[in-house]
């Protein structure tokens, strides 16, 4: 299988600059974080680039249909965290979540 530059960090393994919440409404900046989207690796592969593609393509119908990642998600039965990792390529939402009327997410 070959590898793919990394969407996000272009290939870099990292980005930055970042900002960082510490959850105690402090924070810092940081020069470079690793990348969460490729694990620091630079590259995806063709299986990543296809959850990225199909994400991506669910991500321009939901808002041209102006709905909400927190309506959706909703609606699929999963949580806007799972619906947002599915969009950017990161993770597969669980099999078989479908939609109201029995469509797959």
């Amino acid at each position: 299988m070959s590898a793919i530059e990394c969407r996000y960090c272009r290939g870099r393994g990292w980005t930055g600059p970042v900002h960082v919440n510490r959850g105690s409404g402090t924070g810092e900046w940081l020069d470079r974080m690793e990348c969460a989207h490729c694990g620091g690796t630079g590259q995806w592969d063709a299986d990543h680039l296809a959850r990225y593609e199909k994400g991506q393509a669910h991500r321009r119908e939901r808002v041209g249909r102006g709905e909400s990642l927190r309506e959706a998600a909703a609606r699929l039965g999963v949580t806007p965290a799972q619906l947002s990792s599915f969009e950017t390529g990161r993770r597969s939402l669980a099999p078989g979540s479908k939609d109201k009327e029995g469509r797959d997410g």
